[in-house]
């Protein structure tokens, strides 16, 4: 038995992951700004209570960022300071007052329309029993995770106006049930 067949017969997601690292990293799935265009912002607890609306919609148009995570070691900063932008602003949601203001729904929508309905890559058929194996996760499940817990929190916030929300749900969210919730104000 070769090494080749032995390896694959151990780990089936071998000859994927092979697959994975000789795609190219261009692909019209993923925003094509670099990780160089990203900056660290200042926190939002840092900053005068006068500028922290600009900064909090900065923060949101800075997460609305889409990076390819198949490629583990592309954008390494970018996603990381995508990552600690989400929690800070999940933080600020949460421990904050009067922070949803109006002018912040229309890149809040956005940035959570951006990173939730996407197109997601095609993957290549394996040999899964659910029954057995653990759960396939996305490769980006962990920045998704914090997009969810944020859109959770949003709709949880005392500050929430459905209202304003409903202004600003366009077509390109219109297929999202949660979404159409959300414009009904039935959440």
């Amino acid at each position: 038995m070769s090494n080749k067949y032995f390896v694959d017969k151990i780990d089936p997601y071998n000859k994927i992951q092979q697959k994975k690292r000789r795609s190219g990293t261009g692909s019209s799935l993923f925003n094509t700004k670099s990780s160089t265009e990203q900056q660290t912002l200042p926190l939002l607890r840092d900053t005068p209570a006068t500028e922290q609306e600009a900064l909090f919609i900065s923060k949101l148009n800075q997460c609305s960022i889409i990076y390819n995570f198949d490629e583990p070691l592309i954008d390494i900063r970018g996603k990381e300071i995508k990552r600690a932008c989400l929690s800070e602003i999940d933080e600020y949601v949460v421990n904050g007052k009067g922070v949803l203001s109006e002018p912040v729904y229309p890149e809040l929508i956005q940035m959570v329309a951006s990173n939730i309905f996407r197109i997601i890559p095609p993957v290549e058929p394996v040999l899964y029993d659910p029954d057995e194996d653990d759960p396939l996760l996305v490769s980006s499940w962990p920045h998704l995770q914090l997009v969810y817990e944020f859109f959770i929190h949003v709709l949880e916030s005392p500050d929430f106006q459905a209202n304003f929300a409903k202004k600003y749900i366009d077509q390109s969210c219109s297929n999202s049930s949660t979404l159409k919730i959300l414009a009904k104000g039935t959440c």
